[in-house]
């Protein structure tokens, strides 16, 4: 078999049949794709999406060794399942990453987020992985241009909500409206609450979770919503009920922002005395 044409006929076939016949051709004793030049190996294995990678790197120590080294994980992770930039821009246009660097948006991932993935969650009791159980959000310091505060932001996602001037139900934020993201970063995000009790044992002390700011929380409650085309109505709203790092009152440190619940009226954020014994989502800064 001619490997190049191998690749030139594939490249607009189907990606299953592809990988299925790459595997094939590792299990066999006649490894073409070991032959050729590790430029061509690796234009290779950038037809396949993320799931064929894992099933390629299994197949030989050689191949498995060829994509960890590179950045074809990585960069499959980032088109694939990462809440990026992209998600806005798909929604909004161009316009409403205006001011971030797609660049450093993608190097600042970081090069092991498969094995970051593939790791055990620390808050399962099965043997679920973090990429089973965790959403990969970038939080940027700038939407649409300007910087991103919850004020900012809730005048963006606004069109999401049938009534809402605000993005919000309610203003119960005060001071914390107009709080700047400072930098651009990732965070690891889980999609289940977790009590405080669980996140003191089992998560602060080992593995660096914390609750999640409000700025966070709103965030990616809207980048949920647009990638997974959630559609806001008056008959349809998301209870949501979880905890924010902000104190309500300085004077009462046990009490805390939460989110409510999400309608048409918008995020609802509470104003109410929020428990620290309360659920939360545990967030991780990469």
């Amino acid at each position: 078999m001619n490997i190049t044409n191998f690749v030139r006929n594939n490249r607009s076939s189907n990606e299953e049949d592809m990988s299925t016949e790459m595997v094939l051709m590792g299990k066999s004793k006649n490894d073409y794709i070991l032959r050729i030049p590790e430029e061509l190996r690796l234009e290779i294995f950038s037809y396949l999406n993320l799931a064929d990678l894992g099933r390629c790197s299994s197949v030989k120590r050689e191949w498995n060794q060829l994509i960890g080294r590179s950045s074809l994980m990585k960069r499959a992770i980032y088109e694939e399942r990462a809440y990026s930039t992209k998600i806005w821009e798909n929604r909004f246009g161009l316009p409403a990453t205006r001011g971030e660097d797609k660049e450093e948006e993608f190097a600042s991932l970081p090069p092991n987020i498969y094995e970051i993935l593939k790791g055990r969650c620390p808050m399962s009791s099965s043997e679920e992985r973090v990429g089973e159980t965790h959403k990969l959000m970038r939080i940027p310091k700038t939407m649409n241009g300007q910087p991103l505060t919850l004020k900012s932001f809730g005048n963006f996602i606004k069109p999401l909500f049938p009534h809402s001037n605000t993005g919000y139900e309610g203003q119960s934020f005060n001071e914390h409206g107009n709080t700047p993201i400072r930098n651009s970063y990732w965070v690891l995000m889980m999609d289940r609450k977790v009590s405080e009790k669980d996140m003191d044992t089992k998560l602060f002390p080992l593995h660096g979770y914390e609750a999640p700011r409000m700025i966070e929380a709103v965030f990616c409650i809207g980048a949920s919503l647009i990638k997974n085309e959630i559609h806001i109505t008056d008959t349809v709203h998301v209870r949501v009920g979880v905890r924010c790092q902000e104190l309500l009152d300085r004077w009462s440190p046990r009490a805390y922002y939460g989110i409510d619940v999400v309608s048409s009226e918008g995020i609802s954020i509470a104003n109410t005395i929020c428990r620290r014994d309360l659920a939360t989502i545990p967030v991780k800064k990469l």
